[in-house]
C-alpha cells in the first residue's frame, strides 16, 4: 500500500542528505572526516590518522556537516606592527598574498587555489591586522588543517623576508606614585 504512496512531491537532483560516501565533512564538535558509510541508522567518518568515529543518523544531522568536497574557504588573522603604517594599504596587503600563494603552490598544485585574497581588515589595539582568505578546491578538503597552518606560516616568512616587525600585545599598567 506504500509504494504507490509519497509524502511530498520531490525533485530528481534533490539531495537525500547532507552528503555521500568519500565527501569529506567538517561538524560542529570540530571532527574533520571523510564518510565511508552512510546508512538510515548511522553515519561513519574517518579521521585523519586512521581513527574512526560512527554517528547515530540523527545526531550526525545534528552536528551541521559543512560539506568540504565541493571546495571550502579558510581565513586568518595576521597582524603588523604599526611602524609600518606607510605601506600598511599598499605594500603588505601584496607581498603577503604573494607569499600565501608562493607557499601554497608549494605545498598543492595550482587548481585546487581557487581564489587567495588579503586585504586590510582592522587597526587593532596593537597591530595592523590583516585578512587572509583562501578558497580552495574539494580535493584537498583532508589537507585543510594543515593549509590553514600554511597561511600564518607564509605570513611569517613575509615578515622575515621584509623585515616587519610582528607586535605582540602590551599591557600598560599605571600605579599610584611610591612616596618616600
Amino acid at each position: 500500500q506504500l509504494l504507490t504512496m509519497t509524502s511530498r512531491p520531490f525533485e530528481d537532483k534533490e539531495p537525500w542528505f547532507p552528503c555521500t560516501e568519500g565527501d569529506w565533512v567538517q561538524l560542529v564538535d570540530g571532527t574533520l572526516g571523510k564518510v565511508i558509510h552512510l546508512t538510515p541508522e548511522f553515519v561513519q567518518l574517518v579521521m585523519l590518522g586512521g581513527g574512526r568515529k560512527t554517528y547515530p543518523t540523527s545526531g550526525f544531522v545534528t552536528q551541521h556537516a559543512v560539506n568540504l568536497s565541493g571546495g571550502f574557504r579558510l581565513s586568518s588573522t595576521f597582524g603588523v606592527d604599526y611602524r609600518h603604517q606607510a605601506i600598511a594599504l599598499t605594500e603588505i596587503p601584496a607581498a603577503l598574498e604573494a607569499s600565501v600563494l608562493e607557499g601554497l603552490l608549494r605545498a598543492i598544485d595550482k587548481e585546487h587555489v581557487r581564489n587567495v585574497q588579503v586585504a586590510f581588515a582592522r587597526a587593532g589595539e596593537s597591530a595592523l591586522e590583516y585578512e587572509i582568505i583562501v578558497d580552495f578546491a574539494g580535493a584537498v578538503a583532508e589537507r585543510s588543517r594543515l593549509l590553514q597552518r600554511l597561511l600564518q606560516r607564509q605570513a611569517l616568512a613575509a615578515c622575515q623576508q621584509h623585515g616587519w616587525t610582528v607586535p605582540f600585545p602590551q599591557l600598560v599598567v599605571h600605579g599610584a606614585p611610591i612616596s618616600a
